[in-house]
């Protein structure tokens, strides 16, 4: 059985920025719904137009497999909203199952990084998750309901 993760970056090129970090170690990305592990299958948006938008893209997660991992990486279209897509899509998951999840932050904001995570910590801490209190440090053990990492580059 494999092991599942969630991340959720700030936009398409944090994406590929994981993406790129994530192949050397066997992840490959899936392109095909028919070969995706059916864990993840409740990420895939199933209605058209997303929030009745029809010029807004569809939210579709970057989804990573290898061997022994199945990973989606979701853009939450901008710092604003890194709080409400976790909420939003780990709800969707089993998170018994979900070995962890995680924010990837960048250093684009004119917040400092140590204030950036804290306001991301904070928020996720009012949800039910709970973060290391320092950014770039791991919780150890279940992440359930906590989230694994959160990290600033």
């Amino acid at each position: 059985m494999p092991k599942y993760g969630y991340l959720v970056v700030e936009g398409p090129h944090d994406i590929e920025l994981v993406y790129r970090l994530l192949s050397p170690f066997g992840f490959e990305r899936v392109q095909f719904e028919a070969r995706l592990d059916p864990f993840l299958n409740p990420l895939i948006p199933r209605s058209y137009p997303p929030d009745g938008d029809l010029l807004n893209r569809m939210p579709v997660p970057l989804f990573l497999q290898s061997p022994t991992h199945a990973v989606a990486v979701h853009s939450a279209i901008g710092d604003s909203r890194l709080i409400q897509t976790v909420e939003e899509n780990a709800v969707l998951l089993d998170r018994a199952a979900i070995t962890g999840i995680g924010v990837l932050l960048d250093s684009d904001s004119a917040l400092a990084p140590h204030d950036r995570y804290r306001v991301i910590r904070e928020g996720l801490r009012g949800k039910g998750y709970t973060l290391p209190d320092s950014a770039g440090d791991v919780n150890v053990g279940p992440p359930r309901p906590a989230v694994s990492s959160c990290r600033t580059i």
